[in-house]
Formats: C-alpha cells, sequence, structure tokens
C-alpha cells in the first residue's frame, strides 16, 4: 500500500483493493525508502561501472548477508505470536 501511495501522489493509475489501508510504522516507512532507493542508484550507469569493478563473488556474499539479515529482522514480527490477516477472511 505504501508504493500505491506514492504511485497515487504522482498521478499514476493505482489499481483498486477496496481494502482498508493497514497502519504502517515509521521503521516500515523508512525500510521502503531505503529499498526504493537501493533500485533507483543501482540502475544507473554509474552503479553498474562501479559493481563491475568489485569481484562477482564479493558482490554475491555482500547480497546474502544482506538477505540473512533482512530476513532476521523483517520475519521477527511473525514469530512473536502476530496474527496475519487473511483477504477475504470476515470477524464473526
Amino acid at each position: 500500500f505504501l508504493r500505491l501511495k506514492r504511485r497515487r501522489r504522482k498521478g499514476k493509475p493505482v489499481p483498486r483493493y477496496d481494502l482498508p489501508e493497514p497502519e504502517t510504522t515509521f521503521a516500515r516507512r523508512l525500510t521502503e525508502r531505503f529499498v526504493d532507493f537501493h533500485f533507483a542508484f543501482l540502475r544507473t550507469r554509474f552503479a553498474r561501472r562501479v559493481l563491475d569493478l568489485v569481484p562477482f563473488r564479493a558482490v554475491g556474499a555482500f547480497y546474502t548477508v544482506l538477505r540473512f539479515l533482512w530476513k532476521s529482522v523483517s520475519g521477527r514480527k511473525y514469530r512473536e505470536g502476530r496474527k496475519r490477516e487473511r483477504i477475504g477472511e470476515k470477524d464473526e
């Protein structure tokens, strides 16, 4: 929903899901901004040239560490027993 909100502000078309927007924390919004910046930067010619100078093994190891950190941080909220709401499930 965060990306949809940004697209809507930019005047771009967005799909309509007819669902209430979930509450988002500052940390989640900050993480989304970091991911967006990451993709925007690595899309540039400059970043690609710099990465060409770095050994492939080092880039792979770096992303393996990042993936492990990402999973450990983002998976924590589900391990703490927080219920995940399913789309289409009604309260009774």
